[in-house]
């Protein structure tokens, strides 16, 4: 996971590692990090060149399509003892992407943003690291649309044909599961009318699920017991790496997509400065990628 800190390594020290554009720079180490990409694109926006010099920068955004989310650098984040001696500053940092794929689900759109991000620089020279000391807020967005779902409940239920999808959108919103089970000569339509709820964080589970076989209401308990292939739906500690800091908040249903909202959650460190409520990462920023383009 070293994409990220080398990234952020050319951004606060306005590219004078580079032979080319910064912009370039970056999308050639994301490259490098992310691997087979459809679409990479790098924007970024300073406020005066006095400002970039000393690593600030008003916004920079990273529009990604067709990637494997899995591998997006966001773990770079490690605690670190904090050094107050030159500082940088990156106001608001986005990630856009489209065709986001994490193993077996592909969303169709993931958005991560942080903003006033502010680093101390002296690790760069001392260690070879750059140290995250504050941020504001951190946001992140992943949607599932009806195909991708239709997809994934088939594959779940085999043995379920006809399988059909609506959304009731709403709070609390609902997914409305249908298709025919055959028993022998009995072909039987079933209905799983059910909520989802988020689950210490990282998982997506059914909530208040009822199921209809036939037109009876089945009993929850055997509901559930039906229902255990496909519950949890979701469980970002067996699709991301361990300790990626992606925590899930909350859960909202459309009329046609489910809408995953969550946070950022880095591990504080010690602060060395005695002053509470003052954060300390360390991003592992090694300057391989920098120093292979100097001369």
């Amino acid at each position: 996971m070293k994409g990220l800190a080398a990234v952020l390594l050319v951004l606060l020290t306005g590219g004078s590692y580079a032979r080319f554009p910064l912009a370039e720079r970056i999308r050639a180490l994301l490259a490098e990090q992310m691997g087979e990409v459809k679409h990479l694109e790098v924007r970024l926006h300073t406020l005066s060149p006095a400002q970039k010099i000393v690593g600030d920068l008003e916004e920079a955004t990273i529009a990604l399509r067709g990637f494997d989310a899995s591998r997006l650098p966001v773990k770079s984040l490690l605690p670190h003892p904090k050094e107050r001696i030159l500082k940088g500053r990156i106001r608001r940092l986005r990630v856009e992407g489209r065709e986001a794929k994490v193993q077996d689900f592909l969303f169709s759109s993931l958005t991560l943003e942080v903003t006033d991000l502010r680093y101390d620089l002296l690790g760069l020279l001392a260690r070879k690291e750059v140290l995250l000391t504050d941020f504001g807020t951190s946001r992140v967005e992943a949607r599932l649309g009806e195909e991708e779902l239709l997809r994934y409940a088939r594959e779940k239920l085999p043995s379920i044909e006809d399988i059909a999808l609506d959304f009731q959108g709403g709070s609390p919103g609902r997914v409305v599961v249908r298709g025919k089970a055959t028993l022998g000569l009995l072909s039987l339509d079933l209905t799983l009318t059910t909520g989802l709820k988020v689950v210490e964080g990282h998982r997506v589970e059914l909530h208040q699920p009822h199921l209809e076989a036939g037109g009876i209401v089945l009993p929850p308990a055997m509901a559930e017991r039906s229902l255990a292939s496909i519950n949890p739906i979701l469980d970002l500690h067996t699709l991301l790496e361990p300790d990626t800091p992606l925590v899930l908040d909350r859960i909202e249903i459309t009329d046609n997509e489910v809408i995953l909202l969550g946070h950022l959650e880095f591990a504080l460190a010690a602060s060395g400065s005695g002053k509470e409520g003052n954060h300390a990462w360390a991003y592992r920023a090694l300057r391989r990628a920098a120093q292979a383009d100097s001369p």
